[in-house]
């Protein structure tokens, strides 16, 4: 599915009728990474890359895509530097858009305690989408007010509704993410989550999105 056929529909006017690596970040995804293994993007490795600007390892997955310049420039002028861009690039004199992945992502298992789930934060209040695409650039292209690294068939694999600027995909545990996302077989998917940006900004109503997560599926 095309970004131009998704948003129009998904954050429309009417979407509810629309069908550097430290110390203390340790944890599994550390363990695969050091092992040699990690997902990849347009031709370069992402534990590869030698600025730790350009990547975050999370304890589930591997953090990408920032509004640092790292990937491209923001739409709207607005990218930012530091800890502060580690994220999508920002609302109108807002904070950087976050998406984190926590939890196990077992494939084929239904999530117990450590359920794995979808984190975002500072994307307003409103309807937003979870993308997955099973490929990603390290070089962006602008699509609305944000950056997208995701390929270029991203398909939509969950709607939610921000609520305090805060996601949650899925809203808890009991649920089988791999086949609910459609996940056919192990290993590495890109995720990225689409917003309403607020009015004021540049483009005043577009999409705005989150940094992306590699997720690996074992």
């Amino acid at each position: 599915m095309k970004l131009t056929h998704l948003f129009p529909c998904a954050l429309g006017a009417l979407p509810l009728l629309c069908g550097g690596v430290d110390a203390q970040q340790q944890g599994p995804m550390l363990v695969h990474v050091q092992a040699g293994h990690g997902p990849e993007g347009t031709g370069r490795h992402l534990m590869a890359l030698p600025d730790h600007r350009q990547y975050e390892l999370l304890n589930s997955g591997v953090a990408f895509c920032f509004s640092n310049g790292t990937v491209g420039e923001c739409p709207c002028g607005d990218s930012t530097t530091g800890d502060w861009g580690l994220g999508g690039c920002p609302p109108f004199e807002g904070r950087n858009p976050r998406l984190e992945v926590h939890g196990e992502t077992r494939f084929g298992e239904v999530g117990g305690p450590h359920f794995a789930r979808f984190l975002a934060d500072f994307v307003g209040d409103g309807p937003a989408i979870l993308l997955q695409s099973n490929t990603a650039s390290l070089e962006a292209r602008t699509f609305g007010n944000g950056l997208v690294c995701l390929g270029q068939s991203p398909r939509r694999v969950a709607t939610t509704t921000a609520i305090g600027g805060a996601a949650m995909v899925p809203p808890g545990p009991g649920f089988d993410l791999s086949a609910r996302f459609g996940v056919a077989r192990r290993g590495w998917r890109y995720y990225q989550m689409a917003f309403r940006m607020p009015e004021g900004h540049c483009h005043p109503g577009a999409v705005g999105f989150t940094n992306a997560v590699a997720v690996l599926w074992d």
